[in-house]
């Protein structure tokens, strides 16, 4: 299980590393890609 918090809009911590592995933050427009490539990976 992992957390995302999706924006619409570019956000200040999207550029930061992420804290946590299992968290992310996305674009709206990019997070079915996100999906596809996490699902991909062993």
């Amino acid at each position: 299980m992992r957390g995302a918090v999706v924006f619409s809009a570019p956000q200040p911590m999207m550029f930061a590393p992420p804290s946590d592995p299992d968290s992310r933050c996305y674009l709206v427009g990019a997070l079915a890609t996100a999906i596809e490539q996490d699902t991909s990976e062993p």
